[in-house]
């Protein structure tokens, strides 16, 4: 997706894998939450979008492995503001993750 000049492309391969490391919970968090905020490079610049709203979710997962729960919020925060404004059901994980 690099080569092809396809950044959506690029950002749904993080994400798989992300999704994929951080549910199997082996491997290392500090590793996929560094490839996830490379990921938010390929957003820079556009308008808000699904899967950045997804990349956030997911580093507030990684960084909460990490054991930074407030990089964790923050990120959980902005998956919740960004995906709440396009309307997406994965709102309601990033809500969850924020606590009451």
């Amino acid at each position: 997706y690099a080569s092809a000049g396809d950044p959506d492309g690029q950002v749904s391969v993080l994400l798989n894998e992300a999704s994929a490391v951080l549910a199997a919970n082996h491997g290392a968090p500090e590793s996929i939450r560094d490839q996830l905020l490379g990921g938010l490079t390929l957003t820079a610049g556009r308008p808000p979008s699904r899967g950045e709203g997804l990349l956030h979710l997911y580093l507030g997962d990684a960084y909460d492995r990490c054991g930074e729960p407030a990089a964790a919020r923050d990120h959980w925060q902005q998956a919740l503001t960004i995906l709440t404004r396009l309307g997406d059901a994965d709102a309601v994980r990033a809500r969850r993750g924020l606590g009451p």
